[in-house]
């Protein structure tokens, strides 16, 4: 195929493995949302330390990474197929990474000309029912949703052995669309990280901007139970 060029927003940071198994390395998987077929040779991955873009590294191979497909960076991508059994035949592409911290770090996506995508990820969007998040990857939740949101991102199930490198994330859903302002998909969840109905999700498209939103859960009873955010600016849909 030819490659074509790439706009902003294209191809996304797609999950993240920050604290892997013994003998393993870190991983990030990026994965194409466009309709294009692109080339990700002299792209670099990179860390922000001290709002400054530190410790680059570039991606020295023509690699085309096609329209929908997933690909993984990693110092060891040897160790990703042999511990998670369904990658093999994936998308792999074995270079240095950036130093990634155990409990938060912001990792950049970039093209020689712009900014592709970033994420300050934090050690506690993992799952809060978890002893230890060592070999465990986050997972985006929504490819289009915000990069920054930890309401967009998500502890990978236990059924896919906690990480899908190079296939579809297990906690992935697009978004439904409904004509009520707010919705709900699922009335009932069942959070024990098996990747079925693992956590709420409610999808709002307004008629106007700038609105503020307070959040709660409130139990049958209407005793509050907790306050998940208050006064929050919200986009026009989410």
């Amino acid at each position: 195929v030819l490659p074509e060029l790439s706009e902003p927003g294209n191809i996304v940071i797609n999950e993240l493995m920050f604290n892997p198994l013994e003998g393993g390395q870190d991983y990030i998987e990026c994965f194409n949302l466009s309709d294009k077929n692109i080339d990700l040779y002299g792209w670099t991955l990179a860390r922000v330390k001290d709002n400054q873009l530190d410790d680059a590294n570039t991606i020295q191979e023509h690699f085309i990474l096609k329209s929908k497909e997933y690909v993984v960076l990693s110092s060891d991508t040897s160790f990703i197929a042999e511990n998670y059994p369904k990658s093999k035949g994936g998308n792999f592409i074995e270079m240095s990474l950036p130093a990634m911290n155990i409990d938060s770090n912001t990792i950049v996506l970039s093209t020689p000309d712009f900014r592709m995508d970033q994420v300050a990820y934090q050690s506690d969007w993992h799952l809060k029912l978890l002893t230890d998040d060592k070999g465990k990857a986050l997972e985006r939740i929504d490819p289009v949703g915000a990069s920054n949101s930890s309401f967009n991102w998500r502890t990978a199930a236990e059924s896919e052995l906690f990480g899908t490198p190079t296939y579809k994330n297990s906690q992935a859903i697009s978004a439904v669309e409904s004509n009520q302002k707010f919705s709900i998909v699922y009335e009932t969840i069942t959070p024990n990280n098996d990747g079925l109905t693992d956590y709420l999700e409610l999808n709002y498209k307004l008629e106007e901007g700038g609105l503020l939103a307070t959040f709660s859960i409130f139990d049958q009873s209407g005793n509050l139970i907790q306050t998940i955010f208050q006064n929050e600016l919200l986009a026009t849909e989410g």
